[in-house]
């Protein structure tokens, strides 16, 4: 893993042929956009616990997707103990999962249709720092759990994102994996898991060494199934 198989100079896309065997998705800001409803979400359960915090928006959240849950309300509400936190969490886990049921999460374009494209030449994975009910909701809006092969997230073991990596890898025996997410910490896990790591530029923050950036789903989709064939 995280090595380059096989290169072609005669690549038309930029030189760089490699012979993956598997594609590892994040979840947050590659696939889809649940800031606002996230943000709607904290201020629902602010507002029904009576605790004093600010207004929160999509932009906030944004700051804080891809963290594990515990680093989150850490980092949100350093205010508050832990039992406070424990109390904001279960009433915001309903109100997030409620609406993520409500179909308010916002899917980027193309992602459906390049999934379905891309698992006719790849196993598809997703590796998450969610929560389980997270992962659920996310297949139960979308319809695409039969498109991909495995999942893992925090939620199930509470195990580190580079950690699940490396699980998705052993348990469907990966040999050359790509994982593909849009934030430093999906970089720096994916470089922890020894998987080569593409970027994409319309989620939640910047990279500092990805062998390839994508603007877009589509552009993604198109360059994965090039050197797939």
């Amino acid at each position: 893993m995280g090595h380059l198989p096989k290169t072609s100079s005669a690549d038309p896309c930029d030189g760089l042929k490699v012979a993956y065997d598997s594609i590892i998705f994040d979840l947050d800001g590659t696939l889809w956009d649940s800031t606002q409803l996230c943000a709607d979400a904290w201020n629902e359960t602010l507002a029904f616990l009576k605790l004093k915090s600010k207004n929160f928006v999509a932009k906030d959240i944004e700051q804080i997707m891809g963290l594990p849950d515990d680093e989150v309300f850490k980092k949100l509400f350093p205010e508050h103990d832990g039992e406070t936190r424990e109390k904001i969490a279960n009433d915001f886990y309903v109100r997030e999962i409620s609406r993520l049921k409500n179909r308010e999460a916002v899917l980027y374009p193309g992602v459906i249709d390049g999934i379905k494209k891309l698992q006719n030449s790849y196993p598809l994975f997703i590796v998450s720092n969610c929560m389980t009910d997270y992962l659920e909701a996310f297949f139960f809006v979308t319809g695409a759990q039969s498109l991909f092969k495995d999942a893992e997230c925090f939620g199930h073991q509470r195990w580190l994102k580079a950690e699940n990596i490396k699980l998705i890898c052993e348990r469907n025996q990966l040999k050359a994996p790509v994982y593909i997410g849009d934030t430093l910490g999906d970089e720096s896990s994916a470089k922890s898991a020894g998987v080569d790591f593409f970027h994409v530029t319309y989620g939640f923050g910047r990279a500092l060494s990805p062998l390839k950036s994508f603007e877009s789903f589509s552009q993604l989709t198109d360059y994965f199934d090039t050197i797939g064939k």
